[in-house]
């Protein structure tokens, strides 16, 4: 084999395997994170945001409050979940103001999907650094910070995020609540 010949093998071997290694379409990258970060949580909570966001389609509300998950029982639409959810961080303010922010967020993804192993739980992956050469599948941020008010304290409050269609998308929303005591004892 000539050089040259030698020199286009070398090159189609190589361009094959970077194609393994490109990024897929719906995986999430740190710019996309930092959008969501600046986007969502610099004037959180915020309409604007969260209807930047959701996934109208596919948009989940896991919650204990009763007409929370009402909504969620009777399929209503997205927009009316959002609604609800503003509602609550606004009619409660007390619950949400001393919180802390949110946790370092924690990235989902399925270890070596972008070298062309097939996807399985048992390789389904949680870290706090964003994965080196891994196709993140989601981000889930969660809230820190918790008091007592009026017998009712904030258990979990996440929200996580995905790219879905090349397009970043809220995807689903806990928010759970456990009673407590004033004197700081939580009942779990």
């Amino acid at each position: 084999m000539n050089n040259s010949a030698t020199v286009a093998c070398l090159a189609i071997a190589i361009a094959s395997s970077c194609c393994h290694a490109a990024a897929l379409p719906d995986c999430l990258s740190t710019s996309d994170v930092s959008i969501i970060s600046h986007d969502v949580f610099t004037d959180f909570p915020s309409r604007g945001a969260f209807e930047k966001f959701v996934d109208s389609g596919k948009f989940e509300l896991l919650t204990n409050v009763a007409d929370g998950a009402m909504l969620r029982r009777a399929g209503r639409p997205a927009k009316e979940k959002i609604d609800w959810l503003l509602g609550v961080f606004h009619d409660h303010e007390a619950v949400f103001k001393d919180m802390s922010g949110f946790e370092r967020p924690r990235f989902s993804y399925m270890k070596g999907q972008l070298r062309g192993k097939e996807p399985s739980v048992d390789d389904g992956r949680t870290t706090t650094t964003f994965p080196k050469h891994e196709c993140v599948r989601e981000v889930t941020y969660r809230a820190t910070g918790r008091q007592c008010v009026m017998s009712q304290e904030l258990s979990n409050l996440s929200l996580t995020f995905i790219k879905d269609e090349q397009k970043l998308k809220l995807a689903t929303v806990e928010l759970f609540f456990v009673t407590c005591s004033e004197t700081g004892a939580t009942n779990r």
